[in-house]
């Protein structure tokens, strides 16, 4: 029989992204996201104190995630490439202002 892989807070970034992708900000709940990744809830308290501690660390570790990409674009290349590069960072990591949105109209 063998072990069960270490759970990480990568798992439960991607399975919070599957979430949020599926069924947006009300979707996301501790019971889910311990039934996607086969742990208990208690688990994920291990990792995050409540849902609104993930969502702020997961919006962190994808804001960190764009602004590598954007610091690794080549100052050297031209103007025009450098923005279709930008372009495609800001499309690929649109999640991060639905969330942002979401979490505003949770505020209002």
């Amino acid at each position: 029989m063998g072990r069960k892989k270490a759970l990480t807070k990568n798992d439960v970034f991607m399975a919070t992204g599957e979430v949020l992708k599926k069924e947006g900000l009300h979707g996301v709940h501790f019971k889910k996201l311990a039934a996607m990744l086969d742990v208990g809830r208690s688990t994920l308290y291990e990792y995050f104190d409540n849902k609104d501690d993930l969502l702020l660390a997961y919006m962190r570790t994808l804001m960190d995630e764009m602004n590598e990409k954007v610091e690794s674009i080549p100052s050297e290349d031209p103007p025009n490439k450098k923005l279709y590069q930008l372009l495609r960072i800001i499309l690929t990591h649109a999640q991060i202002h639905q969330i942002d949105q979401m979490i505003r109209e949770l505020q209002s």
